[in-house]
């Protein structure tokens, strides 16, 4: 009778494990203690059982082999949880960013870490104005909005363009039931709030909102990833808007820490295929590999054992600020932050971007202010209208490091206004009902405060002689700005009063010089001026200084004076492979 009851107890232990697998989908391995666990468990009740049908002893047979097992497995824990523990992994946690060598985190210059975009490409629109978009449009249907809602979006970078997007999912288990697939998703371009659109032409069957063998993690689980951790699911687009799910895997590289990215499985939401990809393999479409816990975690950990393990004066001890956000870059999708020392909660003294699939890094060493005291200074351009600032972009305005907000209603939560905060001096800010305005504003606070920039790429320097055809003056926050015309040139040409002591006495009519930068987003920014009717005097100081200034480099002199059709005729020219030679460094005298 006793060996009927351990025989009973044996099949019941199997068919609840099986259960309680199918249920919460652990990965069967080892490497990840969670599974470790139940896998002990369940090992530990079979011994049970098992001892009582093959001895004639007592239970407590049973029970004595039991508990020789569980002291095993106890230890083994233990040995598993202290090896995992920072103090014993710090070596490893400190390189661990850099994959091994901490000299693959690379430093750049800030205007080389991130490009200098059109203001039009920004992607200032935030996660939660773009969900209240989307699910405005899912509305426009009543009978769709009935059986689904918008789920969890990201954002992503589609044949050039940033978008978020949004799938639909299912409202609980009875629309599923009933429906067993959603129509789609909606997308929400990153820039520009106005282009919203829904794509229904596509059906979602596997999802994390759907139930049973279609529930995506179980779907995965039984299509080949059954020892495989998994994280970071996203809903991701091809370059033919075809629907994804890019679950991220990872592997523990110190006992039961240190988690590292292995790559990525990929499940079609409409068809069910799944193909697994290792790190070096993923495919070019798919931004996001690295999950950002693990990059935050990472950044941290690199600044918590640069001195070692022990360190309890925390000298040279640094951290990220409190956010991580989300940028692209020349088609590249970032993770960025702030890094500063610890106990500082509002400057910083390096900026880090990380690649989101090669996990690359680099830094610039900068000077400024945390992405959150930004945040808390920026709030004073709009205070009189009660608008609150989103999370800021970092960007790159003509060589100077910014951040750009957008200013939402406190009632809507839509985008309204927007904002720019230079990240060294947070006393030189700007606002606009535009972007475009907002940067239009913030260079001219740039020329007033004296900074001087260089251009970006796309930028284009250029000398000019003419008459002045009209030229009048303004004063915005204090500070003096001076417009003005050439006669046969339609540009309208600004410049701050510290450019030149000769703007206030120019007039109509005046033969003048002037260097300025055109960077393509029809800005003209006034670098030098000179009135040809004045000659002033200068103190020997002066002509010392000026002597000293044409010895060094000016930020002007890294711009070329070209001619940008001709330029751009003798590039169009070019074979592919003489341009990727170019673009690599080769052929540099070109």
């Amino acid at each position: 009778m006793k060996k009927v009851g351990s025989l009973i107890g044996l099949i019941l232990t199997v068919i609840i494990a099986a259960i309680l697998w199918w249920l919460l989908c652990p990965a069967l391995s080892l490497n990840y203690f969670g599974s470790v666990i139940m896998i002990e468990i369940f090992v530990l009740a079979l011994i049970f059982f098992i001892a009582g049908l093959v001895t004639s002893e007592e239970s407590s047979a049973n029970v004595g082999a039991a508990l020789i097992v569980f002291i095993i497995f106890f230890v083994i824990d233990a040995i598993g949880l202290i090896g995992s523990t920072k103090f014993f992994q710090a070596d490893k946690l400190y390189t661990q960013l850099a994959n091994g060598n901490i000299n693959n985190i690379e430093e750049v210059p800030f205007d080389k870490m991130i490009s200098d975009i059109d203001t039009s490409q920004i992607p200032i629109v935030d996660y939660e104005t773009a969900k209240i978009i989307a699910t405005k449009k899912l509305g426009e249907d009543v009978t769709l909005g009935s059986r689904a809602k918008v789920g969890d979006g990201a954002c992503m970078e589609v044949n050039g363009e940033i978008l978020w997007v949004f799938p639909l999912e299912h409202k609980g288990f009875w629309t599923w039931n009933k429906h067993r697939t959603t129509p789609g998703y909606i997308t929400v371009s990153a820039s520009n709030v106005s282009h919203t659109k829904f794509y229904s032409n596509y059906t979602i069957k596997y999802s994390n909102s759907a139930y049973f063998n279609e529930n995506m993690t179980r779907h995965l689980r039984i299509n080949g990833c059954l020892s495989d951790g998994l994280t970071e699911y996203t809903f991701e687009l091809m370059d033919d808007y075809t629907p994804m799910e890019v679950v991220t895997t990872y592997s523990n590289t110190g006992f039961w820490g240190a988690p590292e990215a292995t790559g990525v499985v990929i499940c079609n939401v409409e068809t069910g295929e799944v193909k697994k990809y290792s790190i070096n393999d993923v495919p070019e479409w798919v931004d996001v590999v690295q999950p950002d816990k693990f990059i935050s975690d990472q950044i941290n950990n690199w600044g918590e054992y640069s001195q070692g393990a022990v360190n309890w004066s925390e000298t040279g001890k640094f951290q990220k600020t409190s956010g991580i956000l989300t940028v692209f870059d020349n088609g590249d999708c970032y993770y960025f932050t702030g890094l500063t020392s610890k106990g500082s909660d509002r400057s910083v003294g390096r900026f880090i971007m990380v690649n989101t699939r090669t996990k690359k890094a680099k830094y610039a060493k900068l000077s400024g202010t945390t992405e959150d005291a930004a945040k808390t200074d920026a709030q004073a351009l709009w205070a009189d209208y009660g608008y609150d600032p989103v999370d800021p972009m970092p960007i790159n305005v003509n060589g100077v490091p910014t951040y750009a907000f957008a200013f939402k209603s406190s009632e809507s939560r839509l985008i309204v206004a927007y904002g720019m905060v230079n990240i060294s001096d947070t006393t030189i800010m700007a606002k606009g009902e535009s972007l475009k305005e907002a940067e239009r504003a913030y260079v001219k606070k740039l020329a007033t405060a004296g900074i001087s920039y260089a251009a970006s790429d796309e930028a284009y320097g250029k000398s000019m002689e003419g008459t002045v055809f009209r030229i009048s003056n303004y004063v915005m926050d204090g500070d003096t700005y001076y417009t003005f015309m050439l006669d046969g040139h339609p540009e309208i040409f600004v410049a701050g009063n510290n450019i030149s002591e000769e703007l206030p006495l120019t007039e109509k009519g005046d033969q003048v010089t002037i260097y300025y930068v055109d960077d393509a987003n029809g800005s003209f920014a006034i670098e030098e001026f000179d009135n040809v009717a004045y000659d002033t005097v200068k103190s020997e100081n002066q002509e010392r200084r000026e002597e000293l200034d044409e010895s060094h480099e000016r930020p002007q002199d890294n711009i070329v004076d070209v001619n940008p059709e001709e330029q751009q005729s003798w590039w169009d020219s070019l074979t592919d492979e003489e341009r990727a030679k170019i673009m690599s460094g080769e052929n540099s005298d070109q």
